[in-house]
């Protein structure tokens, strides 16, 4: 099952707050995009989630993850870090090392 760090709750309450036209059921939406013969990881802002997306929620921040990646992001956390050009997420394995997955968050 896919875990969120605190540090990402943090950031997900944060980038919620800062969009006050938002509902109360939005949140980030993790899925599968397909580019010609490749799929990457996409992270949107939504309004809320999609018909069989999995929601994860911790402390008020709303995770929607695409059923189909649900076995992919098993044993996998979201994290977040803040640095001059804004929040970027990632994912990180059970001992907060980075994964090199070669997907675009």
């Amino acid at each position: 099952m896919l875990t969120v760090t605190d540090i990402a709750v943090e950031a997900i309450r944060e980038i919620l707050a800062s969009e006050p036209d938002l509902p109360a059921e939005a949140g980030l939406r993790i899925a599968a995009h397909q580019h010609g013969d490749h799929f990457h990881l996409g992270i949107d802002l939504v309004d809320g989630p999609q018909d069989g997306d999995a929601v994860f929620e911790a402390e008020g921040a709303r995770v929607f993850v695409e059923d189909v990646l649900l076995d992919e992001l098993a044993g996998v956390a979201l994290h977040a870090e803040e640095d001059d050009e804004g929040i970027s997420f990632t994912f990180v394995d059970a001992d907060g090392t980075p994964l090199d997955d070669g997907h675009d968050h």
